[in-house]
């Protein structure tokens, strides 16, 4: 998704490569909590198939996981060598047929019209306009993006200059928007 007005830019996306590898990671039970990129898990009831991977390997596919939702997030340009790369994982393989699923399914149903996505377009344009005059910089400066998921809970987390990760829930709660909004489009000029 889209959204320009005076030359600022705001892409929104609610992108199936993020939600396929949560998918994988919620129903194997990886743990990647103590990684402050990785987010909470999936709000939708996830089937539990910890079963498909054995103790032993639970470690390894953590990491390997991380490993893949860290290309994801830090390099936008190649999202699908990234997802690639982990349907190599031999541990996929027991959901990605799964993953694949329900990751159409969840998106088709959350879709907004919304080049914005779940923020308000007022919103960004408010913001956008707002760091422009605060750092003193022109409205054609602004670029920014957001990567929206559907975990639970109010989450979002700078992933890298310019871009965002966040829950559907903080995006469209205006005062989290504002900040995460700041957040991308500030990091988008230091970038």
């Amino acid at each position: 998704m889209r959204a320009a007005q005076e030359s600022w830019q705001f892409r929104g996306s609610l992108g199936f490569p993020t939600h396929a590898a949560l998918y994988v990671r919620d129903s194997l039970g990886l743990d990647t909590s103590a990684d402050d990129v990785a987010p909470p898990a999936l709000a939708a009831e996830i089937p539990d198939r910890s079963d498909r991977l054995a103790s032993a390997d639970r470690s390894s596919a953590g990491d390997a996981w991380l490993g893949v939702w860290h290309a994801l997030v830090d390099r936008p340009d190649s999202p699908f060598v990234a997802l690639e790369s982990l349907t190599r994982a031999p541990f996929v393989a027991a959901v990605w047929d799964e993953a694949v699923l329900w990751s159409n399914a969840a998106r088709r149903g959350a879709a907004s019209a919304d080049p914005t996505g779940p923020i308000r377009w007022d919103i960004v344009q408010a913001v956008a306009a707002g760091v422009a005059g605060d750092l003193g910089v022109g409205l054609e400066r602004m670029r920014a993006g957001a990567e929206f998921l559907l975990v639970r809970g109010h989450w979002w987390r700078l992933a890298r200059p310019g871009l965002v990760v966040a829950s559907v829930q903080a995006a469209s709660d205006p005062a989290s928007a504002r900040a995460l909004l700041r957040a991308a489009f500030v990091s988008g000029l230091e970038g």
